[in-house]
This record gives C-alpha cells, sequence and structure tokens, in this order.
C-alpha cells in the first residue's frame, strides 16, 4: 500500500519495483552467461561451485592474510547446508581446484584454500567471463549511454550504502 493509504503506488514506488525488476533480469543474464563459460571449461563448473569460488576469492580479498576458509564458514558465505557444500569442495578438491589443509592438531578442522596453480585462472579469468556481456555492450553502446550507466550505478550504490 502506498503512503497514501489508498492502494495506489506512487511513481517513485513504480518506478523502484521497475529498477527492482531490471536489476535483478540484468543479474540473471550475467549469472547465466558465467554459467555457461564455466560449463564449458575444460573441468567444467557447476552454479553451485562457482559460488564456492566466488566466496572463497571474496574472502581472500577481505582477509589477504588469512587466505581460505573453514567448511562452516564457507557453507554460511554460499547460505547452504554444511554437508552440501562439504560435497561441493570434494568435487573441486578432485579436480584440483580447492585443497584442504589439515590442522595437525584437530584434524576434524581443515581450511578450504584455492589451489594456487588456479588462482590466477579464479580471480582474474572467472570474473572476466562474468563481466564479458557488460564488457560487449559497453563498446556498443553510444556516445554517454555508457557513462549514464555507470553514473547509474554508482549512483544507486550510494544511495544504498554499498562499497
Amino acid at each position: 500500500m502506498s503512503p497514501a493509504g489508498k492502494g495506489k503506488k506512487s511513481k517513485r514506488e513504480a518506478e523502484a519495483l521497475a529498477v527492482a525488476e531490471g536489476l535483478k533480469a540484468i543479474n540473471q543474464h550475467l549469472r547465466k552467461e558465467a554459467f555457461a563459460a564455466a560449463a564449458a571449461l575444460p573441468t567444467p563448473l557447476t552454479p553451485q561451485q562457482m559460488l564456492a569460488l566466488r566466496v572463497l576469492v571474496r574472502h581472500d580479498r577481505e582477509h589477504p592474510d588469512a587466505p581460505g576458509m573453514a567448511l562452516g564458514e564457507l557453507a554460511a558465505g554460499m547460505g547452504s547446508g554444511h554437508s552440501t557444500v562439504s560435497g561441493i569442495v570434494d568435487r573441486l578438491e578432485r579436480a584440483g581446484i580447492v585443497t584442504r589443509a589439515v590442522r595437525q592438531d584437530d584434524r576434524r578442522y581443515a581450511r578450504i584454500e584455492l589451489a594456487p596453480e588456479v588462482l590466477p585462472f579464479v580471480k582474474n579469468e572467472l570474473p572476466a567471463r562474468r563481466a564479458g556481456p557488460l564488457a560487449a555492450v559497453a563498446e556498443k553502446a553510444k556516445e554517454g549511454e555508457w557513462a549514464d550507466v555507470v553514473r547509474g550505478v554508482t549512483v544507486l550504490k550510494r544511495l544504498l550504502n554499498i562499497e
């Protein structure tokens, strides 16, 4: 219900809904493109495996002095259950994409880390593949259109207090 209480949406409410729907559609499109690229890799990755890698990369960027995550942390970051994430990590480990560093004093505790051999690919190539469709439209955009997009996203992030 609108602030006026008459059941009609204000112009700003309608615009906000259109923006939210547009952002959702854009995100779905970018994810679909990234998942298609990941599925075509020599070692195909599932959407859940991609999510695990994104969570690990984000953690490593935010905590460069403490790379890797405990399985429970990774599960929380993915919004998934411990046993589900354990299976995902098992498959990524078999593919040589992550490693489990087990503590000698407590074998139940393991840190999940990106394998050194795949770090450049996971940290650079996969994000570039996700941004690929945006880079392509940036090249096709008319003069000023792409600047409007960048400005709009920057303003929206500021208004939402997103860094």
